[in-house]
């Protein structure tokens, strides 16, 4: 009977170390992009499903922000079952519940470094066009 409590015993932290092993990847966090060229892209994905972005000076998104003082809100999406994962992004106006939505595709370089290829009308397929902006985790 010892004998199958240590082997369990056993297992169990063999298990254990094997699964720490492993990082899950995760969007959530402060990233910050280069576009081709020179101009650099900030997203910031948090725990509740909203996202942020700033350019130069211009910032958007999140749980609150305003357009002309019209409130809106931004929030993403992620299918990392699908190949590439996919990333969708819905700014919403507060007023009417109005959304417009852009398609994404995601390229895992490591856990902290992705490419993110995002357009308003139809999903990209790859990370070939000028959308396609390369992010390192902050």
């Amino acid at each position: 009977m010892k004998k199958v409590i240590s082997i369990a015993i056993a297992l169990i932290i063999l298990i254990s170390l094997v699964s720490l092993g492993k990082q899950e990847f995760t969007i959530i966090g402060k990233w910050k992009g280069q576009e081709k060229g020179s101009t650099v892209t900030y997203m910031e994905f948090d725990e509740e499903g909203y996202v942020s972005m700033r350019r130069n000076d211009e910032v958007m998104g999140g749980k609150d922000f305003k357009i002309k003082g019209e409130a809106f809100s931004m929030f993403y999406t992620t299918d990392f079952e699908k190949n590439p994962p996919q990333l969708d992004v819905t700014v919403t106006r507060k007023s009417t519940g109005a959304q417009r939505k852009m398609f994404g595709v995601i390229k895992i370089v490591n856990n902290n470094n992705i490419i993110i290829s995002l357009t308003e009308r139809i999903r990209p397929e790859n990370f070939d066009g000028p959308e396609a902006i390369s992010f390192k985790r902050q």
